[in-house]
C-alpha cells in the first residue's frame, strides 16, 4: 500500500508531497484512544458528593475489530463485574458511589473475547469532599 501525505510547514517554507509505502496499516477512528493498548481515559463528573451515584463513559476500539468487555476500577478498593460485550470502539457506561471524602482516581480497562486484556486507561481523578454540615 502507498499513501500520499500532504506536508504543508508554516513560514514561507515549501509544500511537500511524502510517498510512503507500509506492509501492515491499522487504521483508528479519528478522535479515538491515544494509546490503541489501552480504552480512552473516562469520561464524567470530577468532583461529587459522598453516597451519590455517578456515571462514567469512556469507549476502546480494537485494532482487529473484536467485541470487547469493561472493568472499572473505582479507586476505592472495588472493581465493577467485566461488562459487556460491547462493538469495538462503542461508548460503555457504569455508574459508582463514593461514601468518603478523598480523592479517587477513576480507570477502565478492557478485554476481548479471546480473554486478552488491555492496560488501564489513563485515570480520570474524582474529589469528593467532606459534606458541610449546617446546625439550625
Amino acid at each position: 500500500m502507498k499513501l500520499r501525505l500532504w506536508m504543508k510547514l508554516s513560514g514561507d517554507y515549501p509544500s511537500y508531497w511524502l510517498i510512503v509505502g507500509f506492509d501492515d496499516v491499522i487504521a483508528y477512528k479519528e478522535g479515538g484512544s491515544s494509546n490503541p493498548d489501552k480504552p480512552a481515559r473516562p469520561s464524567g463528573p470530577m468532583s461529587g458528593k459522598p453516597g451519590e451515584e455517578y456515571t462514567y463513559t469512556s469507549y476502546y476500539t480494537h485494532p482487529e475489530g473484536e467485541q470487547v468487555y469493561y472493568k472499572w476500577d473505582w479507586a476505592d478498593g472495588t472493581f465493577s463485574n467485566w461488562i459487556g460485550p460491547y462493538n469495538s470502539g462503542d461508548t460503555t457506561s457504569a455508574s459508582h458511589s463514593w461514601n468518603h471524602k478523598g480523592m479517587y482516581s477513576v480507570r477502565v480497562k478492557a478485554k476481548d473475547i479471546n480473554e486478552e486484556e488491555t492496560d488501564w486507561s489513563e485515570p480520570l481523578v474524582l474529589t469528593v469532599p467532606r459534606e458541610k454540615v449546617t446546625y439550625n
